[in-house]
């Protein structure tokens, strides 16, 4: 009989055993209990409370119990049973801890910043980060060399004294409180006059006059700033119901009259043919920009006044949607003067 006894309780309860097994030579007689063959195993319960006092542990002999191996409980677990390994610490396989890595089946997007398109300026085309291009790299003019808005009208002169001593002040709005003109140089850059058109443009630092309205290369050159693009930004809804909604500029810093008026508008509408689109001078002359036309973006030379009303001062843009169904918004709009002295 091979067995293991853990502890002090489990070698007193195997004594008690063997003195109820009757171990004497002198005994002749057994009980029923003692018939039995004694088990190879002895399952031993976690507590026995005992009616004896506590016997010490004894090694026994090989004489007393020569199969018998007393081994001290010493709390460390059993390596033997493979049903209470402990834990190593090493990692479950079917539970391997996230490493971190990626799941092929659940990768995560990856962030890729948005791309602006590098901006071109001077094309006449807005792109990329540009806040305006009006086809040339002047400063001066409404749009900077790098395509920027410049301040219009609110940062000039209010008199020729505050200007150099070859400059004077020009296009002053009469009719604009704190609007300002701009210091223009005295006399005519070289090339002012010469032909010019679409095809045959003007040096730099100049102006094409009537490149937009008289055929190809009947316009001539003037300085450059007499020549201006001016912006709005305003954003309305566009009702479908014939309600009129109206923006309006400042042009300042200009010679006397308007020759070239070209309108750029900035529309979100999915039928631009349903609206009527009009332009008022700073004389409140109007003339059509769109008239129930279709419209995708691009310039529009519109025909205002008599051609001999003042270009400085308030321009308003105003636009009817006269069919229902359909709204939309004006985004913006912007419109390019070219002016001359009367």
């Amino acid at each position: 009989m091979q067995s293991v006894f853990r502890g002090s309780v489990g070698l007193g309860l195997f004594l008690t055993v063997l003195a109820g097994m009757g171990c004497s030579t002198d005994s002749k007689t057994e009980t029923a209990a003692d018939v039995h063959s004694t088990p190879d195993t002895i399952t031993i319960p976690d507590t026995i409370v005992a009616d004896t006092a506590p016997v010490p542990d004894t090694v026994l002999s090989d004489a007393v119990a020569p199969d018998v191996t007393l081994v001290t409980d010493t709390m460390e677990p059993d390596v033997s049973d493979s049903t209470t390994t402990p834990d190593t610490n090493e990692p479950d396989i079917a539970t391997t801890p996230d490493t971190n890595e990626p799941d092929s089946a659940t990768t995560p997007d990856t962030l890729t910043p948005d791309v602006i398109a590098p901006s071109a300026c001077g094309n006449g085309t807005m792109d990329g980060v540009e806040g305006c291009d009006d086809g040339n790299v002047i400063d001066g003019d409404g749009c900077s060399s790098t395509c920027a808005i410049e301040p219009q009208c609110t940062e000039g002169c209010t008199d020729t004294s505050e200007c150099a001593a070859d400059e004077l002040c020009v296009g002053k709005p009469k009719t604009v409180m704190g609007a300002t003109g701009q210091c223009a140089p005295k006399g005519s850059p070289s090339g002012t006059g010469q032909s010019c058109g679409a095809s045959t443009p003007c040096p730099t630092g100049l102006a094409c006059l009537g490149e937009f309205i008289w055929p190809d290369g009947q316009g001539f050159c003037i300085a450059g700033w007499q020549a201006k693009d001016f912006y709005s930004f305003d954003s309305a809804a566009i009702p479908d119901d014939g309600t009129t909604i109206s923006s309006s500029i400042v042009a300042c810093g200009l010679a006397t009259v308007p020759v070239d008026i070209v309108v750029t508008l900035h529309l979100d509408h999915p039928r631009p043919e349903d609206l009527l689109i009009t332009l008022e001078d700073p004389n409140e002359q109007q003339g059509t920009v769109l008239d129930h036309e279709t419209y995708a973006g691009g310039d529009i030379v519109a025909f205002v006044g008599s051609g001999d009303d003042s270009v400085n001062g308030l321009w308003t843009l105003r636009v009817t949607d006269t069919v229902a169904g359909e709204s939309g918004a004006l985004l913006g709009w912007s419109v390019y003067l070219l002016s001359n002295f009367d």
